[in-house]
C-alpha cells in the first residue's frame, strides 16, 4: 500500500514538474525577447520639426508651477506648450495665465464643466491636440517633469522613422518598500512593452512620456472607440493604433520623465486596479499575449513552491535559478538604458511578492469595480 502511495505521489509530482517546465519555457521566450531589446540610435542630421507639447491637468496648480519652468528650459528650437486646464476649481487658471504672459510658447485651452456631457481627460486631451499648431505631438502629465533639458530633443528624434514614439516614465526614488514596488512595476511594464514593440507587437504606452503625429490621431479617430472609458488615454490609443503605424522607442536617460509616486498603499492599490481595468479593452492578440505571460509566471511560481517539497527539489531549484538569472539580467540591462539605479537588480526579488498582489488586484476587479471620474 505504501509503495503504491509513494508511486502515486511520484507520478503526480512528475506531471507537475513537466507542467512547471512548460511554464518556464514560456517565460524564457519572453525573457529572451527582453534580452534582445536594443536602443535605437537615431541620426541627428535632419532639421528638427516644430513640436507641440500637450499637457492636461485638473486642479494641478502646484504641478504647473514645477512642470512649466522645466518645459520652457528645453533645448529645442521650435516648440509650443499646450496647457489644458480641465475643469479645475483651484487657482490653476491664475497660474497658467501668469506663465502665458511671460512666455509666448504657452497656449492655454480651457475645458468647462458640463452637466449634460461627460468630458473626462480624453475629451480634454482631444481639445488640446486639436488646438496644437504643429503635427508632431508630445504628451506628458502635469505631475511629471523632464529628466533633462534634452528630453524633448531626444523624444522628437523618433519622428524621423515612426508615427508613435514610446518613452519611459520613471518615478522619483524614495525610501521605503512601496517606492521600490512602484518603480519595479514600472520597469517591469517597460520590459514587456518595449520588448514587444521591438518584436513588432506594440500594445501599450505610458502617457507620462509619449509622442505621436496628429495625422495618426485623426486617422484612428482619436479616443472615439473608448471615449466612454475613463482610463486608457495612453495605452488604449497606442494598442488600437499600433497595427496601423510605425512604432519606435527612445531608450536614453535624458529622454525620460519623472513623477512623484503614490505615498500610501491604498492609492497604489487603486491605481493598479485602474490600470488592469484598461487592459481588458486591448486587442485580442494583446490580451492573449499578456494572459499567457501572466498565467505562465504565476504557474511557474506555484509549481516551484509545490516542487520544493517533492523528490524533484533539486530540479525545482535549477528552474528557479534559471528564471531569476535571466530576469535579473534583463531588468539590469533595461535599468542601465534609463539610469534607474539599483531597482534593476532589486526588482526581480520584489517580483516574487508583486505577482501575488497583481493576482489579488485582478480578482478584486473581477468582483467589484468603481469607475474613476478622471
Amino acid at each position: 500500500m505504501n509503495l503504491n502511495l509513494d508511486k502515486f505521489s511520484f507520478d503526480v509530482f512528475g506531471i507537475l514538474l513537466i507542467i512547471t517546465a512548460v511554464f518556464l519555457l514560456i517565460q524564457i521566450f519572453f525573457l529572451v525577447r527582453m534580452l534582445r531589446f536594443r536602443p535605437i540610435r537615431f541620426e541627428n542630421n535632419d532639421p528638427l520639426p516644430p513640436v507641440s507639447v500637450v499637457i492636461c491637468g485638473r486642479n494641478a496648480a502646484d504641478n504647473w508651477t514645477k512642470l512649466l519652468p522645466k518645459l520652457l528650459e528645453q533645448d529645442y528650437p521650435n516648440f509650443e506648450i499646450v496647457a489644458v486646464n480641465d475643469r479645475s476649481w483651484d487657482n490653476s487658471e491664475d497660474v497658467l495665465e501668469a506663465f502665458a504672459k511671460e512666455s509666448t510658447r504657452i497656449r492655454l485651452v480651457r475645458v468647462q464643466e458640463s452637466e449634460t456631457f461627460f468630458n473626462g481627460k480624453k475629451f480634454a486631451l482631444t481639445l488640446g491636440i486639436k488646438a496644437a499648431k504643429h503635427d508632431q505631438i508630445v504628451l506628458t502629465d502635469s505631475d511629471c517633469i523632464p529628466s533633462s533639458k534634452n528630453w524633448l530633443r531626444n523624444m522628437v528624434l523618433g519622428f524621423n522613422e515612426a508615427e508613435i514614439i514610446l518613452g519611459y516614465g520613471d518615478y522619483f526614488p524614495q525610501k521605503g518598500l512601496l517606492n521600490a514596488f512602484i518603480r519595479w512595476e514600472t520597469l517591469q511594464t517597460a520590459l514587456m512593452g518595449f520588448s514587444a514593440a521591438a518584436a513588432g507587437r506594440a500594445y501599450m504606452a505610458l502617457g507620462r512620456n509619449l509622442a505621436y503625429t496628429r495625422d495618426l490621431f485623426y486617422a484612428r479617430k482619436g479616443f472615439y472607440d473608448h471615449m466612454h472609458i475613463p482610463m486608457g488615454d495612453d495605452d488604449l490609443f497606442v494598442n488600437h493604433a499600433a497595427p496601423f503605424a510605425n512604432v519606435t522607442w527612445i531608450a536614453h536617460p535624458e529622454a525620460k520623465t519623472l513623477s512623484i509616486p503614490k505615498q500610501n498603499y491604498t492609492d497604489w492599490w487603486n491605481q493598479k486596479r485602474r490600470h488592469l481595468q484598461a487592459s481588458k479593452y486591448y486587442r485580442r492578440s494583446s490580451k492573449f499575449m499578456l494572459g499567457v505571460y501572466g498565467l505562465s509566471k504565476a504557474g511557474l511560481m506555484l509549481g516551484i513552491i509545490a516542487l520544493a517539497f517533492s523528490p524533484f527539489m533539486l530540479l525545482c531549484l535549477v528552474m528557479f535559478v534559471i528564471y531569476m538569472t535571466l530576469l535579473s539580467i534583463a531588468s539590469w540591462r533595461f535599468s542601465k538604458f534609463w539610469n534607474l539605479g539599483a531597482i534593476g537588480l532589486l526588482g526581480p526579488w520584489l517580483d516574487l511578492i508583486l505577482i501575488h498582489i497583481q493576482g489579488m488586484a485582478m480578482i478584486a476587479n473581477f468582483f467589484r469595480w468603481k469607475k474613476p471620474t478622471w
